[in-house]
């Protein structure tokens, strides 16, 4: 069975990234452009610039998305939406935004149909991909001062109020999807965003206006949650990834049954993306997933959640749910199932001291209860 109790806790720890310090820049355009070569070196691709501070319409796109409250419960999105469009309030002369990707891999495979959990390609790693790029912006900072001595930076990697993918927008990697992701015209959209504010005026690579995403609605019409009210626009408060991710607590019935067997992540609206199908890269090698990770059996995530989730998950992704929120999850997939051996974890489950644990529980006793079958065909 995958994740067994034997099995000895891998390493989580990311590897130290080194680069050859280099001879000053020259001048700025040259300092740019090296620095860009380091990032690729690292294993950040695409690379790109971008200005300072985002257009006026960024922050009104914002500001619209939160007055409509499709936030959900990230109430943290509505402070200070001001700091997130202006790199200058997160490091004191701030001249330009070096914004990378790091790839993963694509959901390629269909979705097992027996009773196993269902986990978004990017978090079948066994390592955090904040500690990789954490480790990789600071070897690319140490880089950056020797390259301009005197100059200063601040990483970027979810760690601050900052808009990452319309940053990225405006550094060229990639275009607007219909699904809000950033889409790159030779590589997709599987990979993580970071970056790395400077202290120095570089020129700006400009957004990449020749792709875009036409006709095309596969990724509106495959999301069971109907999380996507019109195109470029989501209701996080609806998204499989938010739910099963983000949000505390339970959430509401109606959405249950479209979660399916997700247990962390979704990669639905990335999986039928025909850039991904054609282009995905492959992942990075830290980040490649492992085997037991991939679509666990729901049984096995019971059984090591419960007795430690902590060993399950710390220094992974899947730590960002918290126990309570990650058997939520699995008590619900469990309900998207029919396999007889999970109605003793169910029953357990149901008695849980958490009251969104146990909520979901019996819900998912319910959903798989043959009264709820219909009758066989005379």
């Amino acid at each position: 069975m995958a994740l067994t109790p034997a099995a000895p806790r891998p390493s989580r720890t990311p590897r130290d990234p080194s680069l050859a310090q280099p001879e000053p820049a020259p001048d700025l355009e040259s300092a740019a452009e090296s620095l860009k070569e380091a990032a690729r070196a690292l294993g950040f691709e695409p690379a790109g610039v971008a200005p300072p501070r985002l257009p006026d319409e960024e922050l009104t796109h914002l500001k619209t998305w939160l007055a409509d409250g499709l936030q959900g419960g990230m109430n943290w999105l509505a402070k200070d939406p001001a700091q997130r469009v202006d790199a200058s309030l997160l490091l004191e002369g701030a001249g330009a935004v070096l914004m990378v990707g790091l790839p993963y891999e694509a959901q390629t495979a269909p979705l097992p149909s027996e009773a196993r959990g269902w986990v978004a390609a990017y978090a079948q790693g066994e390592i955090d991909y904040h500690r990789v790029f954490a480790a990789r912006l600071e070897a690319l900072a140490g880089y950056w001062r020797a390259l301009v001595p005197g100059a200063s930076a601040r990483r970027l990697c979810d760690t601050s109020p900052f808009l990452e993918r319309a940053f990225a927008y405006q550094a060229g990697l990639g275009f607007w999807g219909k699904n809000t992701n950033l889409i790159h015209a030779r590589r997709g959209s599987t990979f993580f965003l970071g970056g790395l504010i400077v202290d120095r005026e570089l020129p700006p690579d400009g957004p990449d206006p020749l792709a875009g995403c036409g006709t095309c609605t596969r990724c509106l019409d495959v999301c069971p949650t109907d999380a996507f009210p019109r195109p470029y626009v989501l209701d996080a408060s609806k998204c499989i990834s938010y739910l099963t991710i983000e949000h505390r607590g339970p959430y509401a019935e109606s959405l249950r049954e479209g979660v399916a067997q997700h247990v962390f992540g979704c990669d639905l609206c990335q999986a039928v993306c025909p850039w991904n199908q054609r282009f995905g890269a492959a992942a990075d090698a830290e980040l490649a997933p492992a085997a037991e990770r991939r679509h666990p059996s729901l049984l096995a995530l019971y059984e090591q959640a419960s007795k430690s989730f902590k060993r399950l998950a710390r220094g992974t992704p899947w730590y960002r749910a918290g126990k309570t929120g990650f058997l939520r999850n699995v008590a619900t997939a469990m309900g998207n199932t029919s396999d007889p051996a999970l109605d003793a974890p169910l029953e357990a489950l149901a008695a849980h001291e958490n009251p969104a644990v146990a909520e979901h529980a019996r819900w998912a006793q319910a959903q798989r209860s043959p009264e709820r079958s219909p009758d066989p065909p005379a």
